[in-house]
């Protein structure tokens, strides 16, 4: 059965009903923030800016009626995980402890912990799917709410997921702060045939950096007068240099990631800055220049490195008929 471009499936299981789900969110490439911390959670959040991708975060879930209570299984990238994310999104469904199996399985097509927007892009795929397989019958920025909440109460990201759904295509800006709902997002358009190049050595540990409040204060700061210059002269050129002294002054760039960066430079590929939060660089790309940058990337790479090559997705958040990203 088809509903919605999602495909819900029913299978008979010794009399047991089989529903199977699936979704899809853009990985989104954070390029500069700053924190905004409120009590009310929905109202927390970020500005900032960034370019959403088309990789990310594919999930597939399968729901049955359980006469033992509820048991989940969870996996990434096919090896079970016992991810908080997908806890949380049940709890916050209220789906724990009712009757069923779950089983979640995440596909997670870009590096971790590495500042392209995972946790976020993963908190609205599983909610999207469990929703969907579950019958819950919600709005797209109810469920992105509940998807926000859970990036918040998790520790692992505060704009992400207005980010994701707020918009598409070109540069997103976050220009004022909050959930799904409450954040406002600009954009300025980029060429059709652009891509987004970027290279992922190691993830940074958010959770710490999230709740030092000395350092965000700093972070506040820095990240305001960004956005404050890009909104001045709103070009692609000016948001790659200032998100490049962002990363330079917030100190979160790494002597390789500033050593790469300048091969980049000297070679005429200067928009480029580094992954919020992440050691990763990002590098916009025009199609003449891709095997070029390929070529340069390729060299620096060393044993660790990553490259991923995308294009800026103008869709958002959907639900597939299978694991395929259309």
């Amino acid at each position: 059965m088809l509903i919605s471009k999602c495909k819900l499936l029913y299978f008979i299981f010794g009399g047991i009903w089989l529903r199977v789900a699936y979704a899809f969110s853009p990985a989104s490439i954070s390029s500069f923030f700053s924190p905004h911390i409120v009590d009310n959670p929905l109202e927390c959040g970020a500005i900032g800016g960034g370019f959403p991708l088309n990789v990310g975060v594919r999930v597939k879930v399968g729901v049955e009626d359980s006469s033992n209570g509820f048991s989940l299984a969870s996996r990434v990238n096919g090896r079970f995980f016992d991810s908080f994310i997908v806890s949380k999104v049940l709890e916050l469904l209220g789906v724990v402890g009712a009757s069923y199996h779950i089983e979640v399985d995440q596909f997670v097509d870009v590096p971790v912990g590495c500042g392209y927007g995972t946790s976020g892009a993963s908190a609205i795929a599983v909610t999207m799917a469990l929703c969907k397989a579950l019958g819950f019958k919600k709005t797209f920025i109810e469920m992105a709410r509940i998807a926000h909440l859970v990036d918040y109460y998790c520790g692992t990201g505060l704009g992400t997921v207005s980010g994701i759904c707020g918009g598409v295509g070109g540069v997103r800006i976050i220009v004022k702060p909050g959930g799904p709902g409450y954040a406002i997002v600009d954009r300025i358009f980029i060429p059709n045939d652009c891509y987004i190049v970027s290279v992922a050595f190691n993830p940074i540990d958010k959770r710490g950096v999230l709740r030092d409040r000395s350092f965000l204060g700093f972070i506040e700061v820095l990240g305001r007068r960004v956005l404050d210059e890009v909104l001045r002269d709103p070009s692609v050129e000016v948001f790659f240099k200032c998100c490049r002294d962002f990363a330079l002054k917030s100190g979160f760039m790494t002597a390789r990631l500033k050593s790469l960066l300048n091969v980049l430079d000297n070679s005429g590929f200067n928009l480029a800055t580094q992954n919020m939060i992440g050691e990763a660089i990002h590098i916009l790309v025009y199609k003449e220049d891709l095997d070029r940058v390929k070529d340069i990337l390729k060299s620096h790479l060393g044993d660790d490195g990553i490259m991923v090559i995308a294009g800026v997705d103008d869709r958002g958040p959907r639900y597939l008929d299978g694991l395929t990203v259309s």
